[in-house]
This record gives structure tokens, C-alpha cells and sequence, in this order.
């Protein structure tokens, strides 16, 4: 039994007629004559009654209504899943919310918690893809901090998400911490060597010949790397105001300028690299994608200032504006159709079969193919969106103040 709320036609007013005028004279006016001290009784009055008011409603009207919202639902009133109609051959397939895996996984025992123990410090966590095309969790850890206080990270962890199973791996560091690894084809490692208080040198390590090759010189900063295939972007600050976006094949060690800016704007967020397209934001704030085939640069249609920019290969999505709220998540999909799918959003990833983002705490997934959209945190944590890609998802769990606790998890397509 559903709850459906009945709307009720009002009844007409009906005009009333006045037969008579009645006027009333000086001899026959009601009342009688307000002295001072009535008055200011009126006023006495009138203040205990609305003060008495306030009272009540604070002690016994606040809690009624807590008490009353916190009821459960009825069952004959909560939302039911929509009803799939019989087989129309006329009319286009459509897909059941209740069907989907999702909707029956246990988030308890599907989402994994990340324990690194003889570690302190843990993060720069991405999601990359091993040789043979499965998800693999990369991450710096470290257990001492830098004289500047910064953490100092050693060594690089390699986790699959489906079997658990972990590699540790400790490439060689001419400077004092290893920063944002990442996992290309042919077990190539690349990451910034960093020295103490940014600039270094970003580098590829080969896993299994355990050879390192320096690609470019760092100057200042911690830049982020983005990778895909053979390659990897980033932008880098070379002087007081300007920054460059290069792009740099790890086989040959070649890199290449492809944009620079003088704003801060351009600097502050990472690109973006998969297999053909390198996407950015330029110092106007614009979204734009590189052709790495053509070299041709088109804008993306989104409207207003861009501060990120994520793809698949096939669906792009685009972060919009940005403020203490959150800022609005539009997505572009195969087509080439732009549209927004969340407003409030503090972090997305857009992975090979959805896209995750994240609002005021809670974090979301929607399907491209239905356009269907769960939330996959429990009902008593919050989380803060960390990395996603594949058909993965990882993020920190903020309901504890007092550890950090990262949980990740494999979604169910």
C-alpha cells in the first residue's frame, strides 16, 4: 500500500448581502474607558503568555518532534523499486534499479579496509592497470618525516583489490622521498624523487630489471603525474608566475611543452592522460583536450570556469565552479552531450563503467549504461573521495578522528 497525498478543491466563498447599516453613536459605544494601569497590565500579560510559549516549546516541543522524525517509516509508505512492465517489442528495453548487482551487495563485507601496519604514513593513492589489464592499487608509504616535517615515503605498495595479495617495492632515491608512483605498461614505475621542500627529478623504475632512468629535472614543487600507455603529463612551475603543462614518452625520456600560463589557476590542478587524449584546464579556466594523434586542441562544451578534468576513453567528466559547498560535476558522454549530474561535489573519478564522485561525505556511483545511481557508504561513516579508475574505488573513511582508515572497493557492474 502506497501513501499518496489526495489534493482537496476548495469551496467557493459565498458573497454576503447586508440588508441594513447600522451606525453607531456617541451614546451607544461598547467598552470601557482604558485606564493607564490596564494597559500595562495588557502588556504583563502579554509578555508571560509568549514567554511561557518559548518555554514550552523548547522543553517539550523540540524533543516531540526529534522523537517523531526519528520514527521508522511504515513499510505500506517507504518507496518501493520501480515495476518493470511486460516485454513491449515496440518499446525500448528498460532497466529495474532492483535488478542491478549493486543493489544486493552488502557494502560490510564488500568494501576492504588498507592496513599498512609497520608503516606511519600513507598515501598518494592511485588506481592503475597491471599488464594484464586488471586494477591494481599503487601507494607511497613511509615510516620517518623530513626536516621540514613532511612525510618521507620509501617505498611504493602495489595491491590487487579482488584477491588482497600485495607487493612492496623499494626503488632506489637519490633524494628524500618518493612521491605520486604510478603503475604504466611493460611493469614500468614512475614517480617524483623529490627533494626536502619540493623540486627533484621524476623517474622510471623497471620492476623487473630493477633499472632506474631519470626523464626530467624538477625545479620546484611537488607536481602530480598522470599516466596512460607509455606516457605521462604534469604540470610544473619554471619561474615565478609561469607554469608548463609537459608531456613525456618514459621509452625514449623525450618531453614535451604543450601549454604554458601565467596564472596560478593553471598550475593548481594536475591534467589529465589517457591512451589518445591529454585533457587540461587552461589559465582561463577553460577544459580543453589535446588529440595525441592529430595534435589538434578542441574545448570541451561546458560552460563557466573548469577546475578538473577526468576520462574513460569514451565519457568525460568535467568538475565545474567550486566554493565552501562543493562545485557542480557534468559529464559528457559518447555521444558528445553534456549534462550535470551532481551539484555540492567535492571529488569525482571516473572509472571505465561509472562515475564516483563525492557529497557532503557520502560517495556515489553512476552508471552510464541506465544512468542509475546508488551510494555505496554506510549509513553511519563518511568518506573523502581518494582515487578511482577500472572498476575500482578507493577512499579515506573520516568517521574516526583520531586514525586514518582507507577502505577501497571493486564495483559490481
Amino acid at each position: 500500500m502506497r501513501c499518496r497525498a489526495r489534493y482537496i478543491t476548495p469551496l467557493p466563498m459565498k458573497t454576503m448581502k447586508h440588508d441594513k447599516k447600522y451606525k453607531l453613536t456617541s451614546k451607544h459605544k461598547p467598552g470601557v474607558r482604558k485606564s493607564g494601569f490596564l494597559v500595562f497590565l495588557s502588556f504583563v500579560l502579554a509578555f508571560l503568555l509568549l514567554g511561557g510559549a518559548v518555554v514550552a516549546f523548547i522543553f517539550w516541543g523540540i524533543p516531540l518532534m526529534e522523537r517523531a522524525i526519528a520514527l521508522p517509516v511504515p513499510r505500506g509508505c517507504a518507496p518501493t523499486p520501480p515495476e518493470t512492465p511486460a516485454p513491449n517489442d515496440t518499446d525500448a528495453p528498460l532497466h529495474d534499479a532492483a535488478a542491478h548487482p549493486l543493489y544486493f551487495v552488502d557494502l560490510s563485507h564488500a568494501q576492504m579496509e588498507w592496513v599498512v601496519s609497520d608503516k606511519v604514513y600513507f598515501g598518494d593513492i592511485a588506481v592503475c592497470r597491471d599488464a594484464k589489464g586488471k586494477d591494481i592499487l599503487v601507494a607511497a608509504v613511509g615510516s620517518r618525516s623530513l626536516g621540514d616535517g613532511s612525510p618521507r615515503m620509501d617505498s611504493v605498495l602495489l595491491r590487487d583489490p579482488n584477491t588482497g595479495t600485495e607487493t612492496r617495492l623499494t626503488p632506489p632515491l637519490a633524494y628524500a622521498s618518493l612521491r605520486h608512483p604510478l603503475l604504466l605498461a611493460d611493469d614500468m614505475l614512475v614517480y617524483l624523487d623529490m627533494q626536502t621542500g619540493g623540486g627533484g627529478r621524476i623517474v622510471a623504475y623497471h620492476i623487473k630489471t630493477e633499472t632506474v632512468t631519470a626523464l626530467k629535472t624538477v625545479h620546484m614543487g611537488v607536481p602530480k603525474l598522470s599516466g596512460a600507455g607509455h606516457y605521462i603529463a604534469w604540470t610544473e612551475r619554471t619561474g615565478t608566475s609561469r607554469y608548463k603543462l609537459y608531456l613525456c614518452d618514459v621509452r625514449t625520456g623525450e618531453s614535451v611543452t604543450v601549454a604554458t600560463a601565467e596564472t596560478t589557476r593553471f598550475g593548481a590542478f594536475a591534467p589529465f592522460l589517457t591512451e589518445r587524449h591529454l585533457f587540461y584546464v587552461s589559465g582561463l579556466g577553460e577544459p580543453l583536450a589535446l588529440d595525441l594523434g592529430s595534435g589538434q586542441t578542441r574545448a570541451l562544451p561546458v560552460p563557466g570556469v573548469v577546475t578538473a578534468v577526468q576520462s574513460n576513453g569514451l565519457q568525460i567528466a568535467v568538475l565545474r565552479g567550486g566554493n565552501e559547498e562543493g562545485a557542480e560535476l557534468w559529464l559528457i558522454d559518447s555521444k558528445g552531450d553534456a549534462f550535470r549530474v551532481a551539484a555540492q561535489c567535492s571529488g569525482f573519478a571516473i572509472c571505465e563503467k561509472f562515475l564516483a564522485y563525492n557529497v557532503r561525505g557520502r560517495n556515489y556511483v553512476y552508471f552510464f549504461s541506465d544512468a542509475y545511481t546508488f551510494d555505496i557508504t554506510r549509513e553511519q561513516d563518511r568518506s573523502l573521495l581518494l582515487a578511482g579508475g577500472g572498476m575500482s574505488l578507493v577512499w579515506q573513511n573520516v568517521r574516526w578522528r583520531e586514525r586514518d582508515i582507507v577502505e577501497y572497493m571493486v564495483i559490481e557492474d
